[in-house]
C-alpha cells in the first residue's frame, strides 16, 4: 500500500467547525481524537449538506476501498477470462489498475 494510513478510519461531524472530520482512528476513551485525515466542510445548501456528508464517507472509506480493489484485481487476474456485460474480467481488472495506480500516484 502506498503511504496510506492503515484503516478503518472514523468519521465525526464537528459542530463548531460545521465539518465533516475524517480521523485515522475513533475517539479514545477520553473521547480524545486522533489525527485528522480530512476535512469536508459542509456548505449552508442543502443539498450541500446532503453531497458534502457522502464525500466525507467516501474519504473515510477509502483504506477499505483500496484493499478491496487490489483482491478484486488479483481475483480477475487470476480467474479465467469471463464475460461481464459488454466488457470482461480482464477488462474491468485493468480499470481497477488505473484506480489503484491513481491513488498511489495522482493524476500526474
Amino acid at each position: 500500500m502506498p503511504d496510506i494510513l492503515p484503516g478503518p478510519w472514523h468519521l465525526e461531524f464537528d459542530t463548531e467547525r460545521d465539518s465533516y472530520m475524517v480521523y485515522d482512528a475513533p475517539p479514545n476513551e477520553d473521547g480524545e481524537m486522533f489525527m485528522a485525515i480530512a476535512e469536508v466542510h459542509v456548505g449552508e445548501r442543502v443539498s450541500s449538506v446532503r453531497h458534502q456528508r457522502s464525500h466525507a464517507r467516501l474519504i473515510a472509506a477509502a483504506p477499505e476501498l483500496y484493499a478491496a480493489l487490489q483482491e478484486a484485481v488479483r481475483a480477475l487476474n487470476t480467474a479465467v477470462r469471463f464475460k461481464v456485460g459488454d466488457t470482461d474480467s480482464y477488462a474491468i481488472a485493468a480499470l481497477c489498475e488505473q484506480a489503484i495506480a491513481k491513488a498511489r500516484k495522482g493524476d500526474a
